[in-house]
């Protein structure tokens, strides 16, 4: 009878470590769903945003900072670029020039050094905005700082959502994904985001999922093979973890690129033909 108590004590503490087990880090807000407004929120100063946000804060130097600048928005409706939200029912939006800025809180710090892959969704702000600039996202150990840069997206330059995917080595601790705009001012340009979220890559492969071309080795020392059964004359783009271009050009099927001149890290190539994109990553280690 003893035993069998003593067992059973051991099951019951046995499942509340395996329930209590972290199985990696979210956004607690990454689709902006929690928050307090009823209708759109336009031209919101960075204390009025952050009055109705939840794990999202607002810090844009746009009229100079601080609670009583910024210039952000918080949608529900379907005035902008004539659809709703990517998930749920609200998104945000943010003007250029680098005066607008948030972050996202996650669940738990990110480790330095480990790999980690974050989606989220992104279009153009609807006309009058005439100048296309992409987002910049950041990893900050404050919620009102950028941080360091871990990723610079390809241009919003349309009204339909397009999905952002990227892998990157984490640079510190941070617990706050940041975003902003990269370039451009209040009145030229805003555009809109949704929808985020980030998982743990424990494996540079397992974000190599699609069949269209095979890269080998990975990781590399000097020099990547290009392999694909698809692809004719392609054109390429291959860019670093902070999401800078590195090397582009034009070439066959079956190829071999030269990486003479890159550090050590993680890299992505995407690979162009008959306007359709693929996308792969790889690790340089020397």
């Amino acid at each position: 009878m003893k035993n069998i108590k003593h067992t059973k004590r051991l099951l019951i503490l046995l499942m509340m470590i395996i329930i209590s087990k972290s199985y990696g880090q979210t956004f607690l807000n990454g689709n902006f769903e929690i928050n307090t407004a009823v209708t759109d929120q336009i031209n919101l100063i960075n204390s009025q945003y952050n009055n109705f946000m939840t794990n999202s804060i607002a810090f844009g130097n746009y009229n100079g900072g601080g609670p009583n600048g910024g210039n952000m928005d918080i949608i529900t409706s379907s005035s902008f670029c004539g659809s709703f939200a990517q998930s749920g029912n609200w998104y945000v939006c943010l003007t250029g020039g680098g005066t607008d800025a948030i972050s996202l809180k996650l669940s738990a710090p990110l480790v330095t050094g480990n790999y980690y892959t974050i989606s989220f969704y992104d279009r153009f702000g609807a006309p009058p905005a005439t100048v296309v600039h992409p987002f910049q996202i950041g990893l900050s150990l404050t919620d009102t700082t950028f941080g360091s840069l871990i990723y610079t997206a390809p241009n919003a330059d349309s009204c339909f959502w397009q999905l952002r995917t990227f892998t990157f080595l984490a640079p510190n601790n941070g617990l706050y994904v940041t975003v902003k705009i990269s370039a451009g001012s209040t009145g030229d340009v805003w555009c809109h985001i949704d929808n985020f979220s980030i998982s743990e890559t424990t494996s540079i492969h397992s974000v190599n999922q699609n069949a269209y071309f095979k890269i080998f080795p990975n990781p590399a020392s000097n020099a990547i093979n290009i392999s694909s059964a698809i692809f004719g004359q392609f054109h390429f783009h291959i860019y670093n973890s902070l999401g800078q271009l590195v090397k582009s050009g034009s070439t066959d099927a079956a190829s071999t690129l030269s990486l003479d001149n890159f550090n050590n890290g993680l890299y992505s190539i995407e690979l162009t033909s008959n306007n359709i994109t693929y996308r792969q990553c790889f690790i340089v280690e020397k």
